[in-house]
């Protein structure tokens, strides 16, 4: 019974003693909220203007969403070509050099199809128009810095049926401006 008692009171006290918050040296540089960039290649597949914001920073990192513009021509052939790429991160931190890793959609309003399907000039969210992508990368961002360098693989997800899946393999470069 003694024995009993005891591995409950120790087990008692290491779980409050593991659930405590230890009040030492704790690091309270946070990072900044915005960031503005270009990217070559990428989530686009071309060139690209994008805006970050951080929703949530935690110990390991922060969350952030994100949403891009491209406008240009996929060929010389064709109208202008418009998109827009959403995205949510996340950015594993530690010192300056970080990891991050993302999924959302790309839309596209384009007269060239990757996948040899004909497309309608407007924003659809179907299966031709609308296409997942995500993003692989290696971020250089100091915690207080206004600078931000991303290299990364960032595949663009072509699904146009059931018994084929196609994905094309982009890496992009990001240069931006933390705010």
């Amino acid at each position: 019974m003694r024995k009993i008692l005891f591995a409950t009171l120790f087990l008692f006290f290491l779980a409050i003693l593991c659930a405590t918050e230890v009040f030492a040296q704790k690091d309270t540089v946070l990072f900044k909220n915005n960031t503005v960039y270009v990217e070559l290649l990428g989530n686009m597949g071309a060139l690209s203007l994008n805006y970050e914001r951080k929703i949530v920073e935690h110990d390991h990192g922060f969350f952030t969403t994100r949403i891009g513009f491209f406008g240009g021509k996929s060929k010389p052939s064709s109208s202008v070509d418009l998109g827009l790429v959403a995205l949510i991160n996340h950015v594993f931190c530690k010192g300056k050099n970080h990891f991050e890793i993302g999924g959302g959609v790309r839309l596209v309003e384009s007269n060239y199809d990757y996948t040899n399907h004909i497309k309608t000039d407007k924003f659809q969210l179907d299966k031709y128009n609308s296409v997942p992508t995500a993003n692989f990368s290696f971020r250089h961002q100091k915690p207080d810095g206004r600078f931000m360098f991303r290299l990364g693989w960032t595949p663009l997800i072509y699904p146009p049926d059931i018994a084929t899946f196609q994905y094309l393999f982009f890496c992009g470069i990001s240069v931006g401006y933390v705010f």
